[in-house]
């Protein structure tokens, strides 16, 4: 057990030193496309899933370096599946505002 805490507490200790040298991971990020708005909380995922860092940023180099429709389909749809985060269309992409005529 003080094993497992150890290496727990090391972990979230070099994802901190990690996230000082890299810079602030304090951001949000909206990305525009035709099916609505979606917008990432980065602090919101690097806080509940610090331990991840590496599968996040690996996955987005793979495609590239760029949040894509693919990207967000095939990475943060799978990985919201396995840990119970919004799935559905809506959830997500958030419909422009609509105003409507009486």
């Amino acid at each position: 057990m003080r094993i497992a805490i150890l290496v727990a507490s090391f972990s979230i200790a070099c994802s901190l030193a990690c996230a000082n040298i890299i810079g602030n991971f304090n951001f949000t990020k909206t990305y525009e496309n035709s099916a609505g708005p979606v917008t990432f909380y980065h602090t919101k995922h690097a806080e509940r899933f610090l331990e991840e860092c590496a599968f996040c940023h690996s996955a987005l180099e793979t495609f590239g370096g760029e949040v894509t429709k693919l990207f967000g389909h095939e990475v943060c749809r799978k990985c919201h599946e396995s840990h119970r985060g919004p799935t559905e269309c809506n959830q997500c992409h958030k419909a422009p505002h609509r105003v409507t005529k009486k």
